[in-house]
């Protein structure tokens, strides 16, 4: 990750605003499913879209997400 994240955003020697590793994942952390219960039987998990943020980390780490 951490070498896919470099190649990228370049590292803090080159630049002091570049992505590291630990800002990525604190980045990605808040993005969850969401379980909507509609009734007894029926629950409707959704995937929130990411932030323009979290889709540059996710092509940087080549993840890709359900549509």
């Amino acid at each position: 990750m951490d070498r896919r994240l470099r190649e990228k955003f370049g590292t803090t020697d080159s630049d002091p605003h570049a992505l590291t590793l630990p800002d990525a994942l604190a980045e990605l952390s808040s993005l969850c499913l969401l379980h909507y219960r509609v009734n007894e039987k029926t629950t409707v998990t959704k995937l929130p879209q990411p932030s323009s943020n979290q889709k540059q980390n996710l092509e940087a780490l080549s993840v890709n997400l359900p549509v």
